[in-house]
């Protein structure tokens, strides 16, 4: 387990191999849990030093009859957590869990912080399946803006209501500077996009027919780097202005 400063949010990293965590968060009196069904840890477990001008004030590990936990206390309240779980293509079975506790500058952050429900961990076979899906996506000619939307064949909601079925619900939004060009990341779940056009007057607008965003505002503005130039979000679109 690694803890850092990135960007204006503290992030925790788990190295894991095996099943993914049974639950994650939410984050409620200033701790966050990561329950796991059953969890080796190494002998003499320690996790890194809390850095210094981090969120981050204590971790600790915790065992009962139903789970094992690992609880990371934080400094504050006001924060939202960006949760994204990583495989590692050369070693299958392992995989990253990375938190990024972001400051909120909304009052209405707490509330929205209860509100929310962590996105649901795919188990290691959905995961391993996505991520081949993912990899074969050819790279193509480099264009100012390319757009590839990787959806799973076959397969239906389970443990949904009509309700959360239709509409899309953003659980994610990333952003990462790469050689050449700029990737941006929004994951989702519900209904997929209706439409995404090419730029025009530079702006690429994603639309879907219903949207409920489940990532605050400002996170996703504080996140504008590289080639983007700002991000909107509408009642049933999400705009990313570019270069």
């Amino acid at each position: 387990m690694r803890l850092g400063v990135h960007d204006e949010s503290s992030r925790a990293v788990l190295s894991c191999r095996g099943p993914r965590p049974r639950s994650l968060g939410p984050l409620s009196n200033a701790t966050y849990r990561i329950s796991f069904h059953s969890l080796s840890l190494p002998q003499n477990w320690k996790p890194s030093r809390i850095p210094q001008g981090s969120f981050f004030s204590h971790i600790e590990y915790s065992e009962d009859e139903s789970a094992q936990t690992i609880i990371i206390s934080i400094s504050r309240e006001d924060l939202w957590v960006e949760e994204v779980v990583l495989k590692k293509d050369d070693r299958p079975g392992e995989y990253r869990l990375v938190l990024d506790f972001w400051p909120l500058d909304s009052q209405k952050a707490v509330k929205r912080q209860k509100a929310n429900i962590s996105p649901q961990i795919p188990s290691p076979e959905n995961t391993l399946e996505e991520s081949a899906v993912i990899s074969a996506l050819p790279q193509g000619k480099r264009m100012p803006v390319r757009t590839d939307v990787v959806l799973q064949a076959d397969r239906e909601p389970k443990g949904e209501t009509v309700a959360e079925t239709s509409k899309a619900q953003v659980t994610g939004f990333r952003v990462g500077e790469h050689p050449g060009y700029t990737r941006v990341v929004v994951e989702a779940r519900g209904l997929e996009p209706v439409a995404i056009p090419e730029v025009v007057n530079g702006s690429l607008r994603i639309s879907y027919e219903h949207l409920e965003l489940q990532v605050p505002k400002e996170i996703m503005r504080k996140k504008v780097r590289g080639l983007l130039q700002g991000v909107r979000v509408e009642s049933d679109s999400i705009c990313i202005d570019v270069q």
